[in-house]
């Protein structure tokens, strides 16, 4: 899916007013980490931890992973979002399943009505 002209914050907080970061998950959301500095946060991924800690009412810090760990892991993907942020390093990996609702993304709209999901093939 393709979003141009969108910030990447804006997506993940869109995606996860849907789709809850699965808390049983040691590492549910991992940045992909900096070439040249893997310690470094550029300003994209600070952009959103921020968003997920103020969702989660707590601090969160996004573990990164390297470039290529992060390749192979984005390979096995149910869905990749392309957004138009032209900062670099705004590279994510999401896996959303059980948990709570974070507050900062709660659906506008009555959930308790749509039908349970379900997979087709």
């Amino acid at each position: 899916m393709r979003l141009p002209g969108l910030t990447t914050a804006r997506v993940v907080g869109a995606i996860l007013s849907v789709l809850p970061i699965d808390v049983f998950e040691p590492a549910p959301l991992r940045r992909m980490q900096m070439v040249d500095d893997p310690s470094m946060v550029p300003p994209v991924q600070a952009e959103v931890s921020a968003l997920i800690s103020a969702g989660q009412g707590e601090a969160s810090d996004i573990p990164g992973i390297d470039r290529f760990a992060f390749y192979d892991a984005a390979a096995r993907s149910f869905a990749v979002v392309q957004v138009g942020d032209p900062r670099p390093y705004g590279r994510f990996l999401n896996r959303n399943g059980q948990g709570r609702r974070n507050r900062e993304f709660e659906p506008r709209r009555d959930a308790s009505r749509l039908p349970a999901p379900s997979i087709g093939c």
